[in-house]
């Protein structure tokens, strides 16, 4: 608790608006403590007793140059493609022409057209973004940042009949646009399908999925 106070202290001391925001204030967190990201908040180890380990973990460590929470729609397609990639599935996307961080997004997913276990279920060709494997549960993401969450809640519903999971992404002052609709019919009645995240919760999945890969590079060596 003496803790907290000391935060709460220093928070109404600067003035600063932006860590009155629970969303920005954790992807702030996020940076200061992630090693990718900057890591200033962590300690920094001494190169000569660390070389070797240090040698090891920037052989392991996989290349992405990202290193900025989306802030638009295509950026957050971006990183649904880069997080199934680092969870090992494979992916597709509704609109491989758009680019995000300077990159195609047709040529960051791994499928050219939908799974053909979801060849049947009408329109999931436009979701936004797919992960596949073939033992289940699929994923299916849309990202609502500014469009219609009714028709991005009925694209995913459109593969209710297969097992599939869905979810919806967004800033967080859109919560309450999903709240609103995930409770109407059709989809109130498998409402437990659907799941909301905002861009700094994706940003910081992508974190530790990015951690996670670098952890069993080192430990499997694969």
């Amino acid at each position: 608790m003496e803790y907290l106070a000391v935060i709460d202290q220093a928070i109404s001391s600067l003035g600063n608006p932006t860590l009155n925001d629970v969303d920005a204030f954790d992807a702030f967190c996020h940076w200061m403590c992630d090693r990718r990201l900057g890591g200033y908040a962590r300690e920094h180890r001494t190169i000569e007793a660390d070389d070797d380990e240090a040698e090891e973990e920037a052989e392991a460590t996989p290349r992405f140059e990202d290193g900025t929470e989306p802030g638009t729609h295509w950026e957050a397609i971006y990183y649904i493609v880069k997080i199934g990639e680092l969870l090992q599935y494979k992916t597709y996307v509704a609109d491989p022409s758009r680019e995000a961080f300077a990159k195609k997004l047709g040529d960051l997913a791994t499928l050219s057209s939908v799974p053909p276990i979801l060849s049947t279920a009408p329109e999931v060709f436009r979701v936004d973004a797919i992960w596949y494997k073939p033992t289940p549960p699929i994923f299916l993401f849309e990202v609502e940042d500014g469009g219609t969450m009714r028709e991005a809640l009925h694209r995913l519903y459109n593969a209710m009949a297969f097992d599939a999971r869905f979810f919806v992404i967004g800033p967080s002052q859109n919560l309450e646009k999903y709240q609103k609709w995930v409770g109407t019919a059709p989809f109130k009645e498998f409402e437990q399908r659907y799941q909301w995240r905002t861009y700094s919760e994706h940003f910081a999945f992508f974190g530790q999925a990015t951690d996670f890969t670098l952890m069993r590079s080192r430990f499997l060596r694969i």
